[in-house]
C-alpha cells in the first residue's frame, strides 16, 4: 500500500512538470503565434506594395508595347546616293565591260598596225599614234552609242549626264590604247592575254560584290585593274554621289592610256626590227 503512494505521488511530481513544460510550449506557441501575425501582415504589406507597382497599362500602352517587343529595332537609313534597280546597280559594271569586249573585237576584224606604215620613213611614235586613231575613233563612236543606248534606249537617267559620257569617252582611249599595245605586241598570245585580263576583271574589278569579300590575291589586283575606275566613276556619276571621285577615274584612265600607248610604241620598234632583218 504504501508502495502504490510513492509510485502515485511520484506520478503525480512527474504530472505536475509535464504540466510546466506545457505551459511552457504554449507560451512559445503564443509568441510563435504573434510572430507569425507580424510576419503575415508584413508579407500583406509588402504584396500589397507589389501590387501598386505592378504596371496596369491602358489600351494605347498595351500597343505600344507590343509593338517594341515585336519590332524591338528601328533602324534608320541614309544614303548618299543608291541605283533605282538591281538593273541599275549593274549597269556601270556592264558599261565599262561592253567597251572592254568592243575593243577586244576590233583586234579580231581589224589589223593593229599596216605593215606599209611599218616599212615608211616616218617614227615609231608617229607609226604608233597614227595606228591607234583608228580604233580611237571606233572606241569613241562606240562608247556614244552605249550611252544613247542606255540614256535614250533603256531610259537610264544618269545624276551628271555630261560627267558620265567623259568617263566612257575616257574609257574608251585608255581600253583601245592598251588592248592595241597587247595584241600588238605578243600577236594572237596577245588575245589571249587580253581574254585572261577580262575574266579578272570580271571578279575582281569590284562590279558585282565588294572586292573585300574576294580572296588575297584577287583583292590584291583590285585596284591595278582599269575596270575598277570605271565601275567606280560609272556609280559616282550615275548615282549623284560625290563626283569629286572621277578625278581619279580620270587620272587612272590617262596613265592607262599612256601605259597602252607606249606597250604600243614598244610593238612598232618590235615589228620594225623584225621587218628590218626579214629584208635583209
Amino acid at each position: 500500500m504504501q508502495e502504490g503512494v510513492s509510485e502515485l505521488s511520484e506520478g503525480a511530481s512527474a504530472l505536475n512538470d509535464g504540466a510546466g513544460e506545457l505551459l511552457d510550449g504554449l507560451f512559445e506557441a503564443e509568441d510563435g503565434v504573434v510572430e507569425l501575425t507580424d510576419g503575415a501582415e508584413e508579407l500583406a504589406a509588402a504584396l500589397g506594395d507589389g501590387a501598386d507597382e505592378v504596371p496596369n497599362p491602358d489600351e494605347e500602352q498595351r500597343a505600344e508595347v507590343s509593338e517594341v517587343i515585336g519590332n524591338p529595332l528601328n533602324v534608320n537609313q541614309s544614303a548618299q546616293a543608291e541605283a533605282g534597280s538591281y538593273g541599275a546597280g549593274l549597269a556601270p559594271f556592264f558599261m565599262g565591260l561592253a567597251l572592254w569586249i568592243g575593243t577586244l573585237v576590233m583586234m579580231q576584224v581589224l589589223r593593229p598596225v599596216s605593215a606599209r606604215a611599218l616599212l615608211s620613213n616616218a617614227s615609231s611614235l608617229k607609226v604608233a599614234v597614227s595606228a591607234w586613231m583608228p580604233f580611237l575613233a571606233l572606241g569613241m563612236v562606240q562608247a556614244l552609242l552605249l550611252y544613247a543606248v542606255v540614256v535614250l534606249g533603256v531610259g537610264g537617267e544618269p545624276a551628271h549626264p555630261w560627267l558620265a559620257l567623259g568617263v566612257l569617252l575616257a574609257a574608251a582611249a585608255a581600253f583601245t590604247a592598251l588592248i592595241q599595245g597587247i595584241v600588238m605586241l605578243l600577236g594572237n598570245p596577245g588575245k589571249f592575254v587580253i581574254i585572261v585580263l577580262l575574266v579578272l576583271q570580271l571578279v575582281a574589278a569590284g562590279g558585282t560584290f565588294p572586292a573585300q569579300t574576294l580572296p588575297g590575291s584577287l583583292e590584291a589586283l583590285h585596284p591595278v585593274l582599269p575596270l575598277t575606275y570605271v565601275t567606280d566613276g560609272l556609280r559616282h556619276v550615275i548615282y549623284g554621289a560625290d563626283a569629286a571621285v572621277v578625278s581619279g577615274t580620270l587620272a587612272a584612265m590617262g596613265v592607262t592610256t599612256v601605259v597602252g600607248l607606249g606597250v604600243l610604241l614598244l610593238a612598232v620598234r618590235k615589228h620594225r626590227i623584225c621587218l628590218l632583218y626579214t629584208s635583209d
